[in-house]
């Protein structure tokens, strides 16, 4: 490898959290697997057999929720908070222009659309049809299928930009980060905030009736609130991102004492109909999974792996394209191979994956397309300067 490029990796590396980009690289898997196994496409035509293994592994795949998309909104918070730190609000906000924005805008007019068209109308021939593509535009947030949470990104990012340029110079800009400093001196602080913050959440839906319809056409109030807490928790934990080894530092028994509480409260709740215990379980469940995950890979995974290193930089380009990838592959295999339903799903779940991830690649190779897809071109060798 040449000499550069290798100084190029190892000064990108040792930038970074290891452990939030190992991390990173599991949750992007298991949201691609989550989307391959409800393929809605291809269940309606699995018989008996592969009906109930597909059953199975949406059920498995239904327990990794409190992971996947609350890990993402809880990690773009504290790189916002470093990135405002680092470089300021303005580039904070040409940044989120750039790299969501225009990609969300450009993926919601145009590729997004393969995923309506074969997922949705289950009909690929809608695709031709410019009634049907004036109908999902005109569709509102639900518009933006499976991108939706980009677009609450941008929702969550204009209200902290909007935050930190009216306390900018007064006292309290100043204030909020020491107080918040000051309530999350370790470990302890940290579950007692996400117990507060879902707490919180749980009363407020629960009080004003909220449902996931309850929404203005771009304004999606209830995944505003729902997803609320773990960018909140996210802007805490940046704040105090010096101490986090502090912070996720639990010692065996403490981890093994949250997961017996945890399984102990949902026996109570599910098997023996204990309400005050299925009530703990459903608070823990939408946090506990998450911060023990960050435990777990801050303590024994907090270092760089060049395999999982190379696809965490990968990682938001596949989740931009992996669902047409998906789709076109479910469609294509399913007209064109000679195999039943179950052949194809599985085939699907085993090469999604690898596709999204080499398609990601091919993208980043050259600047232009990576600027539509929002992702930063891979770092290219510099030619060797010719002998004279």
């Amino acid at each position: 490898m040449d000499t550069e490029l290798r100084q190029y990796e190892v000064k990108a590396m040792s930038r970074r959290l290891h452990y939030i980009d190992n991390l990173r690289v599991l949750v992007n898997f298991l949201i691609v697997l989550n989307h391959t196994v409800r393929n809605p496409y291809l269940t309606e035509k699995l018989l008996d057999g592969n009906l109930a293994v597909a059953e199975i592994l949406k059920n498995v795949s239904m327990h990794f929720a409190p992971i996947r998309v609350p890990f993402f909104f809880f990690i773009a918070a504290v790189f916002s908070v470093t990135y405002l730190r680092n470089r300021g609000l303005r580039s904070f906000v040409r940044t989120r222009i750039h790299r969501i924005f225009i990609p969300l805008a450009i993926a919601a007019f145009s590729y997004v659309y393969i995923v309506v068209a074969v997922i949705d109308y289950k009909d690929p021939e809608k695709l031709l049809q410019p009634k049907a593509y004036m109908d999902y535009i005109l569709n509102g947030f639900h518009g933006f299928s499976y991108l939706w949470f980009l677009y609450v990104l941008i929702l969550f990012s204009v209200i902290l930009a909007a935050g930190v340029f009216i306390g900018r110079g007064t006292r309290w800009g100043a204030f909020v980060p020491r107080a918040v400093e000051a309530v999350l001196p370790g470990r302890y602080a940290l579950i007692l905030l996400f117990f507060f913050l879902e707490g919180g959440k749980f009363l407020f839906l629960h009080a004003f009736s909220f449902h996931r319809e309850l929404s203005l056409p771009l304004f999606p109030l209830y995944h505003l609130v729902r997803d609320g807490t773990y960018f909140l928790a996210g802007l805490a934990f940046g704040l105090c991102l010096h101490k986090q080894e502090r912070i996720l530092c639990f010692r065996p028994w403490e981890i093994g004492l949250l997961l017996a509480s945890y399984l102990g409260l949902g026996f109570l709740g599910h098997l023996l109909q204990w309400k005050l215990a299925f009530l703990l379980y459903s608070l823990l469940s939408n946090f506990l999974p998450l911060l023990l995950l960050l435990v777990l890979f801050q303590t024994f995974l907090n270092r760089p792996y060049r395999p999982l290193a190379f696809i965490a930089g990968n990682t938001y380009t596949i989740y931009l394209i992996h669902f047409p990838v998906l789709c076109l592959t479910t469609w294509g295999a399913h007209t064109f191979l000679e195999s039943g339903a179950g052949t194809v799903y599985l085939l699907t779940i085993a090469i999604v994956y690898p596709l999204s991830l080499a398609l990601a690649v091919l993208i980043r190779l050259d600047p232009r397309p990576a600027r539509i897809f929002g992702a930063r071109p891979l770092p290219m060798k510099k030619p060797h300067a010719l002998e004279s």
